[in-house]
């Protein structure tokens, strides 16, 4: 009972958290494991380079609301995956290593493109950062850890697509009109990518690796939660908010510009134009600012019944031990019956003097002692506190009644008295 309720307590049924494979892939496991890991993520680089260079060769993208193209960005994908089922260094060394083959391949490695390379690593990084504070379960099986896992990789990719822009735009310079064409490409094709192809992956596989981690690799610690961390995360989400925004305004008031340099707009119309395109940004980023501030406070407030939960199963357990321990007093009690008192009478008046000391051990507990008659097994004795109780023979085994929970037996010269109140079925 007490072991259960440890259980409850310490495991994720209220407490869930990443759970990462040790790292390097070789430490912590069974045999064959190591191969097996370098092999999937092998595999996982592989199918990410392929789909990179089909989609950039093909040209699979979709328009931007700012007038770019928008794509899907598997690299992402693939190294949040890892970095939620694995830990951060595989996600982050498959993120940067797909991006630099990709680019070799593609023929295209300049100031832009080794910018670009840290990008993805740097938001693959950040997504793992924010698990590692809310603690999501990795099999992401309730409404909670999908809530968690949406806002981790919206904050990752906003954040590290607001950062790969200032890097771009001081190492790599270009229009202001292309910078913003490209930040919105990063973290919009991102966040897509996430919602509409991360996280169902995460949901229907997340069982089945949860198995094979379990199976194959020993010693799979989890992170502790600390509230230093999740404080660093909330902070840090703001600001990446506050430099989206920014940037989002930033870009779209460069865009709505180069609209009015190119359509030679009069100074009325202008202002008109530049007016209705300022509060529709402002507008769009209100409103994400309320769909994330929807998504924290529903995490928010999960926390908060996590150490509600936690605190009343760590009263219960309390409580529960401390009745085991007078639980425990009693029979202490019951076994040191005076074994000399007992050898002086006869097999008949042990099974009696026992009964009786038993019952006014027991007086809280309403006992019903029954004992066999070793002379006689077919008759039974019965000796109970409730003056209302005769001490007529019953057909019954020889069991004692509780009101508790309670179990133990004494015997001695054939007179057998069996403690246990788990039965419903004995009297």
């Amino acid at each position: 009972m007490v072991g259960n309720l440890f259980k409850r307590v310490t495991e994720r049924d209220w407490a869930p958290g990443l759970r990462p494979l040790p790292w390097p892939p070789w430490a912590g496991r069974r045999t064959g494991s190591a191969a097996a890991l370098l092999s999937a993520w092998l595999a996982s680089l592989v199918l990410a380079v392929v789909l990179q260079w089909v989609l950039l060769r093909l040209q699979w993208l979709f328009p931007s609301p700012l007038g770019g193209r928008i794509g899907i960005d598997p690299v992402f994908v693939l190294g949040l995956l890892w970095a939620l089922w694995a830990d951060w260094q595989y996600g982050v060394l498959l993120a940067g290593t797909a991006t630099a083959v990709s680019s070799l391949l593609l023929g295209s490695v300049g100031r832009l493109e080794i910018s670009l390379i840290f990008s993805e690593p740097l938001a693959v990084l950040l997504f793992h950062f924010f698990l590692s504070a809310f603690r999501p379960d990795p099999r992401i099986a309730r409404l909670r850890d999908v809530g968690v896992f949406l806002a981790a990789g919206f904050f990752a990719s906003a954040a590290g697509a607001s950062l790969t822009y200032g890097v771009v735009a001081w190492v790599a310079p270009r229009s202001a009109v292309e910078l913003a064409r490209m930040w919105d490409g990063w973290w919009v094709g991102r966040s897509l990518s996430m919602a509409v192809f991360g996280l169902p992956i995460a949901v229907l596989a997340g069982n089945w690796v949860e198995d094979l981690k379990t199976r194959h690799f020993v010693r799979l610690r989890r992170h502790v939660e600390s509230l230093r961390r999740q404080v660093l995360a909330s902070v840090f989400a703001v600001l990446a908010l506050v430099v989206f925004v920014t940037s989002w305004t930033q870009a779209s008031n460069a865009q709505l510009e180069a609209a009015i340099e190119a359509a030679k707009l009069a100074g009325e119309d202008r202002a008109e134009l530049r007016r209705a395109f300022q509060h529709a940004a402002y507008y769009q980023a209100i409103a994400i600012a309320g769909l994330v501030g929807l998504i924290a406070s529903g995490v928010v407030l999960w926390l908060v019944q996590q150490r509600r939960f936690g605190e009343r199963l760590m009263q219960e357990l309390e409580e529960r031990t401390a009745n085991l321990r007078r639980k425990q007093l009693q029979l202490a009690a019951v076994q040191s019956i005076s074994d000399a008192t007992a050898r002086s009478l006869e097999p008949e008046g042990a099974a009696v003097q026992i009964a009786e000391n038993m019952a006014r051990i027991f007086a809280p507990a309403s006992v019903c002692v029954y004992l066999r008659d070793p002379l006689d097994p077919a008759n039974l004795w019965r000796a109970s506190q409730s003056e209302s109780d005769g001490a007529a023979p019953l057909p019954y085994p020889p069991r004692v009644n509780l009101e508790g929970s309670l179990a133990g037996h004494i015997v001695w010269k054939g007179a057998a008295v069996v403690l246990d109140a788990q039965d419903p079925t004995w009297p």
